[in-house]
């Protein structure tokens, strides 16, 4: 069995300059840190360099919060894009219940992120599962409390 041909269409990720995305990431980590507890409640994100990924999971306090936390998340992420280069940003909005976690909208990429709300409602493709059992949050549950 011979292994996949990489992906040629993507830069080789050992081959980047990572000081300036690691900055960006950490800016924007920073200032949608500064948000938790407005319009948002908990936000956690990592780079992935071998994927050229940047997921963003942002804990609402209820689904119907969405757009505002939206709005404020793509604030924060503007002025990146360019230094993020390669990176595919992505937003997964998150609801904890006791039982349940609601992952109440995904987007992926620098399009479909700045499209959103007006390309398609926020919110439309919800999907539910069990609650794992160890998480990215510190808090419990999307409660106001």
């Amino acid at each position: 069995m011979t292994s996949p041909e990489p992906d040629r269409t993507k830069p080789d990720w050992t081959k980047l300059d990572w000081v300036p995305i690691n900055r960006a990431h950490d800016t924007v980590v920073a200032a949608l840190k500064r948000l938790e507890g407005t319009c948002l409640k908990e936000v956690a994100s990592e780079l992935h360099a071998p994927n050229l990924e940047m997921p963003i999971w942002i804990l609402l306090y209820d689904a119907k919060d969405i757009g505002d936390a939206h709005q404020a998340v793509t604030a924060v992420l503007a002025p990146h894009y360019t230094t993020l280069g390669p990176m595919t940003c992505t937003l997964a909005y998150l609801v904890l219940t006791e039982t349940e976690e609601i992952q109440v909208d995904f987007l992926e990429g620098r399009a479909e992120i700045e499209a959103a709300p007006e390309a398609r409602p926020l919110g439309t493709r919800p999907m539910t599962g069990p609650r794992p059992e160890s998480g990215m949050f510190e808090t419990v549950t999307s409660s106001r409390r």
